[in-house]
């Protein structure tokens, strides 16, 4: 029996060097290879690091594009700045405390201006094959308020009855 320990790379991602670091970055889905965008690359830039998403800061935020009061009903007390940094919601930059993008996600009214897909679509689809919507909802706003609204729209639709064949 022969046992191969290899340790995984800091060094990820790696990348085809005749195609480049920005081109030539491939993953796995599945079966297939596939050529990853550059926003993936940078997720796995992130990743090799342990830096994750919701830890990054916004700089084109100010804690002013928090509503604090929404953090405040969530959590059931009141929700300072202070709390925004030991929540990880935000960080300091210099002088400046500047949201993260979990802070993003769990208290901008509109955080689709920072994150243009941090919003959550619903549909409810019919047909033989199940590709015509029927009914559908997007839902703006933060995540946690957002999710409540998304199992409604389920348990709007979890009674009805469908037919396979």
């Amino acid at each position: 029996m022969l046992v191969v320990d290899v340790p995984l790379s800091t060094r990820r991602p790696h990348h085809i060097t005749s195609q480049g670091a920005e081109a030539g970055v491939y993953v796995r889905l599945g079966s297939t290879t596939r050529q990853a965008d550059l926003a993936l690359v940078a997720e796995l830039e992130r990743n090799a690091r342990g830096i994750a998403f919701a830890d990054l800061p916004e700089p084109r935020a100010t804690v002013e594009d928090l509503d604090l009061q929404v953090l405040s009903e969530l959590r059931g007390r009141t929700t300072s700045v202070d709390d925004l940094l030991a929540l990880g919601l935000a960080v300091k930059q210099g002088e400046q405390i500047v949201p993260t993008s979990a802070g993003i996600l769990a208290a901008c009214p509109d955080p689709t201006r920072f994150l243009p897909s941090a919003w959550v679509q619903c549909g409810r689809l019919r047909g033989p094959h199940g590709a015509d919507i029927f009914e559908q909802t997007g839902i703006h706003g933060p995540t946690p308020l957002a999710i409540d609204l998304a199992v409604e729209f389920l348990l709007k639709h979890a009674y009805k009855t469908a037919a396979f064949g």
